[in-house]
């Protein structure tokens, strides 16, 4: 798999302290977003795999297993994700399992609570947003269940 910017992926990994700094930079690289588009799947899940079972892995097979999982987070259709991590052992990376769990919070955190002829729609980026009291909020209603507004 040819990264034309491979170099800032390497840049932006060496700098992150977190696996939510890979997760948000590597989501908005220009060339990983247009490698989802074209959804090459298989080729992804290989690739991963060649670079993850490598003996002496360098930091670029990291960084590129890294921008595959990331790939995956971009597909469109969400079923397809979740597929395609099922496909690959996401523990060989350090962050792999925190980025699929944060992939999933993304996709699972818009809920939906009927009521009244209302429904409140609360998602990732709204509440990544709001303000720690809100976010508290927001985290309490999902617990129960639900959520109202």
């Amino acid at each position: 798999m040819i990264l034309r910017d491979l170099d800032n992926l390497v840049r932006e990994y060496i700098f992150a302290s977190t696996a939510g700094y890979i997760y948000q930079r590597f989501r908005e690289n220009v060339s990983l977003q247009e490698i989802a588009k074209k959804g090459k799947e298989e080729l992804l899940i290989k690739e991963y795999i060649k670079r993850t079972n490598k003996k002496d892995r360098k930091i670029e097979d990291d960084v590129v297993a890294y921008a595959i999982i990331i790939i995956i987070t971009l597909y469109e259709d969400h079923k397809k994700a979740i597929g395609a991590f099922e496909k690959i052992d996401l523990s060989k990376l350090e962050w792999g399992n925190r980025l699929k769990e944060i992939y999933m919070l993304e996709v699972k955190s818009t809920s939906y609570k009927m009521g009244q002829g209302k429904a409140t729609i609360y998602n990732y980026r709204q509440v990544k947003s709001a303000s720690s009291s809100e976010y508290n909020e927001y985290v309490h209603r999902s617990r129960k269940g639900g959520s109202k507004k």
